[in-house]
């Protein structure tokens, strides 16, 4: 789809902007309420963007860990099954599907080392797919940009993150809106309570409570990049060392470039990754070699993965409470 100037505009300001109202973000843009709501609704309509809660999971005592696979020759319905395991695992918060030198990237929330075997044991088992490559990373932290790759007038959001690790703990009502606002986010939050079956105060309550414990750390908008135009990269960042200076020159720098989406930083097979969403693919090159200039001196290697789809994005997966 070919955005119009006006849904450019509106799409980057409701980005990471989505507890606001129609009423707020016409204000920021001039714009009337209704036209704000119009087009939402269209973009909406056509599977460009949902609404979702931003939820820190770390807070609630889990980590997540990065799979990096490469598939050996399947055939169809070993991927379907493979790919219909990931999306129904209550661990499996993301899903990228990529070419290079992986297929699929997969984020997996737990709360120990071996829940995570237990989940690696179960995709042996029940996805029955032959792996030519498996590496894993842990994520320390993972930092959200704002969408800036169309309008540089557009007033500029928050950026996002997670990964402050805590022990905060909740009670079966709090699973169920943490639950609920992964994947009904466009819901107001009288239509939540109704849909929850609790008091609309109850669940207003609640709600400000899970944002004052940076349990919900902001509400944005899951975008499809692939239908407006934009070709997503990852790069893969091995370096030398890890240290606090190197992870904050590379978000001061990260935050300052209009196509770079966002930075997570991990021990592992990988220490940081970079999403950059391109108007221009070719441009990939340079951006690359940006990066690789500025940590020069620290950098071992750096990979880059063209991404085809983003399968699942789920900032809360569970079923149910831990």
């Amino acid at each position: 789809m070919k955005l119009t100037e006006r849904q450019q505009r509106i799409i980057s300001a409701l980005y990471h902007q989505a507890d606001l109202s129609y009423r707020e973000i016409g204000r920021q843009l001039g714009y009337q309420e209704y036209t704000v709501r119009r087009e939402a609704e269209r973009l909406g309509s056509e599977g460009i963007i949902r609404r979702q809660a931003f939820i820190d999971v770390y807070r609630l005592g889990y980590v997540q860990y990065e799979l990096y696979l490469t598939l050996g020759a399947q055939g169809p319905k070993s991927i379907d099954k493979f790919l219909t395991f990931l999306l129904d695992s209550p661990r499996v918060a993301w899903i990228g599907q990529f070419s290079g030198p992986f297929q699929y990237v997969i984020t997996i929330c737990c709360v120990n080392p071996y829940e995570l075997q237990e989940f690696i044991n179960q995709l042996g088992k029940t996805a029955g797919v032959a792996l030519i490559d498996r590496q894993m990373s842990i994520r320390l932290s993972y930092t959200e940009f704002p969408l800036r790759s169309f309008m540089n007038d557009t007033p500029g959001p928050k950026r996002l993150s997670f990964g402050i690790p805590g022990k905060e703990s909740i009670d079966l009502i709090d699973h169920r809106i943490l639950y609920a606002l992964s994947r009904y986010g466009e819901l107001s939050n009288s239509e939540l309570a109704y849909k929850l079956k609790i008091p609309i105060s109850t669940c207003h309550l609640r709600i400000k409570r899970l944002e004052s414990r940076g349990i919900i750390a902001g509400y944005t908008y899951v975008i499809d990049f692939s239908k407006i135009g934009l070709q997503a990269f990852t790069l893969l960042l091995k370096t030398r060392s890890h240290s606090f200076q190197l992870t904050s020159k590379l978000l001061s720098y990260c935050d300052q470039q209009k196509d770079f989406a966002f930075l997570s930083e991990s021990i592992g097979a990988y220490d940081y990754k970079v999403g950059i969403h391109l108007l221009e693919p070719t441009k990939i090159v340079e951006s690359a070699q940006r990066v690789s200039d500025l940590i020069s001196e620290e950098l071992v290697s750096c990979t880059c993965l063209t991404a085809f789809d983003y399968l699942k994005v789920n900032r809360y997966p569970f079923d149910k409470l831990n």
